[in-house]
């Protein structure tokens, strides 16, 4: 089960799970959906909220016709889980200063904000969501976020999910190949995309300290801190799971998720 972030390398990573490691993944080729396989996907839209009601109505896990679960709905997705068919999770924190860069730009492109906005003004605008990561991972959509929130996100990802982190792709992605015992379907698939998708990478132009950088950080301070706690979970799972060199870090004392039945039904104890 992979929970996408929007812009967080998620169409890299999917591609990468694809096509170097052969893994099958849903994704909707034409309408209506079906369980046809249309050009090497299932023709199921797991990046909508009907389309995860469609895969469940039609037990996509139970008839184990793809390898790969993504989507962005948290939530909505692990429903698609149960105690018979479990989930294994990973996803990939991006920071959420250049997540916001690159939603501010993908905004531009498509003209769903002004063109002359600014960055700074840009997490205060009627089109953006602050703190997606916590918000999905509570489920608290709308309205006022707490540090009981985040307290269940930290909970959440350090008992469920193996941590992957944006800006450390390459380690990540070594990650996920010994925790999924995967086999890449050609010698460095995955390293010579890499250094594809690098080279055509542009830089984030947001720099720290500036105006832009302060505002967004200061809508998402919830995600902010959740991404460095993220950091922490990647050095610790380093060293647990996949012998890296850590340094011990203090224990945390989460606050009981309402939503618990629901995430032991999905991955487990």
């Amino acid at each position: 089960f992979y929970f996408v972030a929007p812009y967080a390398k998620g169409s890299l990573v999917r591609n990468l799970l694809s096509h170097c490691f052969g893994l099958r993944r849903a994704e909707k080729r034409q309408d209506p959906e079906s369980l046809d396989v249309i050009e090497g996907a299932l023709n199921l839209n797991l990046y909508s909220r009907q389309g995860l009601i469609n895969a469940k109505e039609l037990d996509l896990v139970g008839r184990s016709l793809v390898d790969l679960y993504d989507t962005s709905y948290f939530y909505e997705g692990i429903q698609l889980f149960s105690p018979e068919h479990r989930a294994r999770g990973f996803f990939m924190m991006e920071h959420p200063i250049h997540s916001a860069e690159k939603l501010f730009l993908a905004a531009k492109a498509r003209g769903a904000i002004k063109a002359n906005m600014k960055f700074v003004s840009y997490p205060n605008s009627t089109n953006y969501v602050d703190n997606f990561y916590v918000r999905s991972l509570t489920n608290a959509l709308r309205g006022e976020l707490t540090h009981e929130h985040l307290l269940v996100a930290k909970g959440i990802i350090a008992r469920k999910f193996m941590i992957g982190i944006a800006d450390y792709l390459a380690e990540s992605m070594k990650r996920l190949r010994v925790y999924y015992n995967l086999k890449e379907t050609s010698e460095n698939c995955v390293t010579l995309n890499l250094n594809e998708a690098q080279e055509r990478e542009e830089p984030y132009k947001t720099k720290r300290g500036s105006d832009g950088w302060n505002a967004v950080a200061l809508v998402n301070r919830f995600d902010m801190e959740l991404y460095y706690y993220s950091l922490e979970l990647f050095s610790k799972q380093g060293s647990t799971l996949f012998n890296r060199p850590y340094a011990a870090l203090e224990k945390f004392d989460f606050a009981e998720s309402k939503k618990k039945s629901m995430l032991q039904r999905a991955f487990g104890s």
